[in-house]
């Protein structure tokens, strides 16, 4: 992009390739799972935004209000009140965006979670993997 105007010369931004290359070979070879294979993680939640995140002194991410019993999620260790805010090193801001995300994984998926958990009044980055179960 550049930038042009009679009080200035001209000014260019742009993005190193290394950056953008992991990101343009992922959107390319990206599919979405079969049906039949589709993950599962087992929770419910609800999304803290910037707003929600100021009002109730939140990260942003998924506020985690059901870990379903036996799931994934459970069998790795995570519990209601937690906040997903990564999935798959990637950021996620609410439950359709993690949606949309996980049908690119097929059950049986080792991932790494990352949580942010409620320790002493503080909130605590944590990171756990969990194997993907497969969705009914």
């Amino acid at each position: 992009m550049k930038y042009t105007d009679t009080d200035v010369e001209g000014m260019g931004y742009s993005i190193p390739i290394s950056t953008a290359d992991p990101i343009i070979n992922d959107l390319i070879s990206r599919e979405a799972v079969d049906e039949s294979n589709a993950a599962y993680l087992g929770i419910n939640g609800v999304n803290v935004n910037d707003e929600v995140g100021a009002q109730f002194n939140m990260p942003n991410g998924i506020y985690l209000t059901q870990v379903v019993e036996g799931s994934p999620a459970a069998q790795a260790g995570i519990r209601p009140g937690d906040i997903l805010s990564a999935f798959d090193g990637r950021s996620v801001s609410s439950m359709s965006a993690l949606s949309e995300r996980m049908k690119y994984y097929a059950a049986g998926t080792t991932v790494d979670v990352t949580l942010m958990v409620a320790e002493n009044g503080a909130w605590v980055e944590k990171t756990v993997s969990v194997t993907l179960g497969q969705k009914n």
